[in-house]
C-alpha cells in the first residue's frame, strides 16, 4: 500500500497527463524522463493512456528485471516492446535462460547488460547477443555453464571496455585468447577461473588499456604469469588473492608505477617484500585478508 508521499507522486503523474495529452511526442518523452523510470511511477504513466503507454515504452532507457522478476516470458515482453533499453539488469534471475537472450539480441541500443548468476545462461545464449555492436559492459559474474566457445563469441563485441566473467569455471586459458582480442577493455574479472594459467594471464597481458585485472582463486597463477602483468602499465588495482605468487612474482611488480592497490591476501610473500614493493610504488594499499574489507571500501570511495 502507498504512504501519503507515493500517492502523491502518483498523483501528480495523473495530473500531468490530463493537460499534456496532446503534447508533441519528444517533449512528452523529455517530461516522462523526469519523472523518472522507477517502477510506481513507470506503473502510472503506462496506465494514463495507450499513447503514453506506447511513448514510455519506446523511450525507456533501463530496466532491472533480477532475481524472481526475471522470466524468459518478461525479457521476451518487455524487450520487445521496450526497443531504446541502454541498460539491462537480469541480476540473479536464475530461471532466464538463452530463449531470453534471443529477446535481447534485438536491443541495438543496449550498452550494459549484468547477466551475473543467470546459471542457465550457455554459450549458445552468448552467440546470440554476439552482435549488439553498442555493448560495452557485460557481467556473465556466476554463468557457469559459459565455456570457451562461448567467449568465442563475447569477442565480437570489440566495443567491450569491462567484462566480468568470475565463477566461470570452465573457463580456460584458450577462452582467454579469445578475450585477448577486445582490446578497448579496461577492466576484466577472472575471479575463480580455476582453470586459467599463467598461458591465460600472458595472454590477456596484451590488453594494454586494462586499470583493472581481478586474478582472485586462480590458484594455477604463478610468479611467470604476474611477471607478464608487469606490462600493464595503466593498472591501477590488481587482485591476486589465493594466486600461487611469492616474493619473487612481487619483484616483477615494481614497473606499474599507477598501482594504488593490491590483494595479496593468502599469497605466501613476506612482509620485506611487501615493503619493498611500497617503496618502488608510493601510495600503494597493500590488502592481506578479509578483515581489511573497511579499508578497500574506503579506497574504492
Amino acid at each position: 500500500m502507498l504512504g501519503t508521499r507515493g500517492q502523491r507522486r502518483l498523483a501528480a503523474v495523473h495530473n500531468m497527463a490530463s493537460g499534456w495529452a496532446e503534447l508533441p511526442e519528444e517533449l512528452l518523452l523529455m517530461a516522462l524522463e523526469r519523472v523518472g523510470w522507477e517502477e510506481r511511477e513507470s506503473a502510472a504513466v503506462r496506465l494514463t493512456s495507450s499513447r503514453w503507454r506506447r511513448i514510455h515504452d519506446e523511450g525507456r532507457k533501463t530496466l532491472m528485471l533480477g532475481f524472481h522478476r526475471g522470466t524468459n516470458e518478461a525479457v521476451v515482453a518487455l524487450c520487445g516492446r521496450m526497443p531504446a533499453l541502454t541498460e539491462l539488469e537480469l541480476d540473479g534471475a536464475s530461471s532466464v535462460t538463452d530463449v531470453a537472450l534471443q529477446a535481447v539480441a534485438e536491443l541495438m541500443c543496449l550498452t550494459h547488460l549484468n547477466l551475473s548468476n543467470c546459471h542457465l545462461i550457455t554459450d549458445q545464449g552468448l552467440q546470440a547477443v554476439a552482435g549488439l555492436e553498442a555493448l560495452t559492459w557485460l557481467n556473465l559474474t556466476g554463468c557457469s555453464l559459459v565455456t570457451d566457445q562461448g567467449l568465442q563469441a563475447v569477442a565480437e563485441l570489440v566495443g567491450l571496455t569491462a567484462l566480468y566473467l568470475g565463477g566461470c569455471s570452465l573457463v580456460t586459458d584458450q577462452g582467454l585468447q579469445a578475450v585477448a582480442e577486445l582490446k578497448a577493455l579496461t577492466q576484466l574479472n577472472l575471479t575463480g577461473c580455476s582453470l586459467i594459467t599463467n598461458d591465460g594471464v600472458r595472454a590477456v597481458a596484451g590488453l594494454t588499456n586494462l586499470n583493472e585485472l581481478d586474478l582472485d582463486a586462480c590458484s594455477l597463477v604463478t610468479d611467470d604469469g604476474v611477471r607478464a602483468v608487469a606490462g600493464l602499465t595503466k593498472l591501477t588495482r590488481l587482485f591476486l588473492l589465493s594466486t600461487s605468487v611469492t616474493d619473487a612474482g612481487l619483484q616483477h611488480l615494481h614497473s606499474l608505477k599507477n598501482l594504488a592497490y593490491i590483494d595479496l591476501s593468502f599469497c605466501d610473500t613476506s612482509e620485506a617484500a611487501e615493503e619493498e614493493l611500497r617503496q618502488q610504488i608510493p601510495g600503494l594499499y597493500i590488502r592481506h585478508d578479509e578483515s581489511d574489507e573497511d579499508s578497500e571500501a574506503e579506497l574504492s570511495d
